[in-house]
């Protein structure tokens, strides 16, 4: 993967990788880059690379990740960053004693870590060694450690009565295991934070309430820490509400929240009549693609879409089910009520439109049936959008038609006027992915792809960046991920 890399490139890139991610595409491509076990590019250290790698798999929050890279990283490596992983893991998991094993394991190696020195404090008030906690947290400030979180949870471990955290206390994997040693109460804004590991440890956890679990879940599950089953778990533990459903029906202008996808998935689930089913799941689909979270509303109501037979009457629903089938990589299924939609396309004005989304969605999955392009095809959609009230119209114009003409489409140049320059692009960064790509240093191309498309993906991407970015992924042999990122993007983008 790293032939061809220079080592100080590499680990630059390596660095600058974006954790968390919130695209499933582009974190694809980090954990390509991150969990392979390819060999180690030439030249010069200057930073270890197993440590580089050990904050980004952390900073994702996928614990099993965290396992599997865990499993082959090199004992010798903890002082570069797999010793913080570990502790990390061991406090996630609730096994302190494994834990506080590590950081006696690691100390010696590192006496100036300050993660370590904090374990080392916290396990001596475990064992009952109040002084010597006392004494590490002492020594710790004489530092100049500022965290009143572990500072305050400290007191309450070593048996200090009426400990308050602070307003703005910080979460950790660290404060979760002393907040479970003092008994004290999880502070419910971390339900909103941005640390998909902790999301999925609240997500997770039965005691807290099911709304704050499902809030956590939703967070966690869009940065990819924990998986569909467990958001699904979620969704099942929030009571059933028919008049919720009701009111999400019928309302006009509607803001789903967690909970109300949680009572969509469950009647959807529920529905014994298939119009029924599809009419639940249409409008969960198009609210999710309007307001955001549609990759969940798809993987989440998957099995549903799965148990729904394609039929006549249901080519009114072709469009939600194709796309999603698209966007799940099930180009089979999706077939199949494209098919519908073109038996029904003569008389049904929703079967007729479904039929040219699908066969956009075809061809960008890499179907046989070859699109004809009008000359002015880009103006004309960006034209078409605009008269429809969309106010991004030339952008998502752009976008579109720089997704296929990035997968070989002859759509023209057009776009690239409309797209204008991309200013929060670096042009270094750009040309160094041109090289990488033509000279075909896979991992480097991996890498400076899932950088240029930033932590939200190529959906909210400048049209010039996603197009050069899709290239290359097909110049150095990833067509089925460029395809499949090319289908994130343009759903996401309104198709």
């Amino acid at each position: 993967m790293w032939r061809g890399t220079d080592r100080a490139a590499a680990e630059t890139l390596i660095a600058d990788l974006p954790a968390p991610v919130m695209s499933p595409g582009s974190r694809s491509l980090v954990r390509r880059v991150l969990l392979s076990s390819a060999e180690a590019p030439v030249g010069t250290a200057t930073r270890s690379l197993y440590g580089l790698r050990a904050e980004k798999v952390r900073a994702l929050g996928n614990l099993a990740d965290m396992k599997a890279f865990l499993a082959v990283l090199p004992r010798g490596a903890e002082t570069a960053g797999g010793a913080g992983l570990r502790l990390d893991l061991a406090w996630l998991a609730g096994d302190n004693e494994a834990a506080c094993g590590e950081a006696q394991m690691a100390l010696p190696q590192a006496p100036g870590d300050v993660a370590l020195q904090k374990a080392q404090a916290f396990c001596q008030a475990i064992a009952g060694q109040t002084k010597e906690s006392q004494l590490a947290a002492s020594l710790l400030r004489e530092q100049g450690v500022k965290d009143e979180t572990f500072f305050a949870l400290l007191d309450a471990a070593n048996g200090y009565p009426d400990v308050t955290l602070p307003a703005d206390a910080t979460p950790s994997p660290l404060a979760l295991a002393m907040i479970g040693k003092a008994g004290l109460s999880l502070p419910a804004a971390w339900a909103d934070g941005s640390d998909p590991a902790i999301l999925a440890w609240i997500a997770n956890d039965e005691a807290r309430p099911v709304e704050e679990r499902l809030v956590a879940a939703e967070r966690a599950y869009a940065a990819g820490a924990i998986d569909t089953d467990s958001l699904i778990r979620a969704y099942r533990a929030v009571p059933n509400d028919a008049a919720a459903v009701d009111r999400l029906l019928s309302a006009e202008d509607e803001k789903l929240e967690p909970i109300d996808r949680a009572h969509f998935y469950q009647a959807a689930n529920g529905a014994q009549q298939p119009q029924r089913r599809a009419q639940l799941l249409h409008r969960l689909l198009e609210l999710s693609r309007l307001q955001g979270g549609y990759p969940a509303a798809v993987e989440t109501n998957l099995t549903l879409l799965l148990q729904m037979t394609p039929s006549p009457d249901l080519a009114w629903f072709a469009a939600d089910a194709g796309r999603a089938f698209y966007l799940a990589g099930r180009y089979e299924r999706a077939g199949a009520w494209q098919n519908i939609a073109r038996l029904r396309a003569g008389n049904d004005t929703q079967a007729a439109a479904a039929v040219q989304t699908l066969a956009l969605l075809e061809q960008i999955a890499g179907g046989s049936e070859p699109l004809v392009w009008a000359p002015d095809a880009v103006t004309q959609w960006r034209d078409a959008q605009a008269a429809a009230g969309d106010p991004d119209a030339a952008l998502r114009a752009a976008r579109l038609f720089a997704v296929l003409a990035a997968l070989g489409e002859p759509v023209g140049d057009s776009w690239r006027q409309i797209a204008g320059e991309p200013s929060l692009a670096d042009p270094a960064r750009l040309g160094q992915l041109a090289r990488a790509a033509a000279e075909k240093r896979r991992a480097e191309a991996v890498a400076l792809v899932a950088i240029l498309l930033g932590p939200n993906g190529a959906s909210v991407a400048h049209p010039l960046v996603v197009h050069d970015a899709l290239a290359a992924l097909r110049s150095v042999g990833l067509e089925s991920e460029a395809r499949s990122i090319a289908l994130e993007t343009v759903i996401g983008s309104g198709i």
